[in-house]
């Protein structure tokens, strides 16, 4: 449908295993979309496969308590990390036949994305074909050009980066 193989992945409800990821790499899928919790950065795991953890939910037609001041906060705990704002947001966010939760999405999102423009004029967007390839290469191709990166490899363990987020 879009002239090229998908090259990443997101398990239905984010369940997946070494299992899956060993297949995925088998068919030349680079990068597992995993669904939100901790913040973890951007890893490989032992098939090569580069997985990246949602870090801020926006979701403000299924949230009740959505806040876009929460959404700042969760993006500014990543930045404070190291680690990359992965936004999770799903389509019925911008379409549904219960009611319009587009008008209100687009709404919240500008403000958002202005917010953090504002604090981070170097706000580099990307989808996650060019993540995996600025991890790789420390470089990657967007629409406004290549965009070179100094990306550091750094090893760490859950425990760590648990301790490291209570502090």
């Amino acid at each position: 449908m879009f002239s090229t193989l998908p090259r990443s992945a997101c398990a239905p409800g984010y369940r997946s295993n070494d299992d899956t990821h060993r297949a995925w790499a088998q068919h030349g899928l680079a990068v597992a979309q995993n669904g939100p919790g901790t913040l973890v950065p951007p890893h490989f795991d032992r098939h090569g496969v580069l997985h990246l953890s949602r870090t801020v939910e926006f979701e403000p037609a299924v949230d009740p308590g959505f806040s876009v001041d929460a959404s700042l906060g969760q993006a500014e705990a990543c930045f404070s990390q190291g680690i990359p704002a992965i936004v999770s947001v799903h389509s019925i966010n911008f379409h549904s036949t219960v009611r319009d939760f587009r008008t209100r999405t687009l709404q919240v999102l500008d403000e958002f994305l202005t917010a953090l423009e504002s604090k981070h004029p170097d706000l580099l967007y990307l989808h996650d074909e060019n993540l995996h390839e600025l991890v790789n290469r420390g470089s990657c191709r967007t629409p406004g050009g290549i965009v070179q990166l100094n990306v550091t490899r750094r090893n760490f363990t859950r425990r760590a980066l648990t301790q490291h987020q209570k502090a």
